[in-house]
């Protein structure tokens, strides 16, 4: 096989997985903001707390 045909395949390859991923996360956006809306939340009411960060919040100046 030629060196450029390996390049093209692997392009190829990376791209198609690249496009399959988006297409689940989109399809898992879908599906969470469809339980969502059935739990009663919507876009511009309150999130549910375990989509909050879970870390402590630092004070400037005082990470270490």
């Amino acid at each position: 096989m030629h060196p450029n045909q390996v390049v093209r395949v692997l392009a190829n390859y990376r791209r198609s997985k690249m496009i399959a991923n988006e297409q689940r996360d989109q399809s898992k956006v879908a599906e969470l903001s469809s339980l969502a809306v059935a739990k009663g939340f919507n876009d511009t009411g309150p999130l549910p707390a375990q989509t909050l960060p879970l870390r402590k919040w630092k004070i400037s100046g005082n990470e270490n």
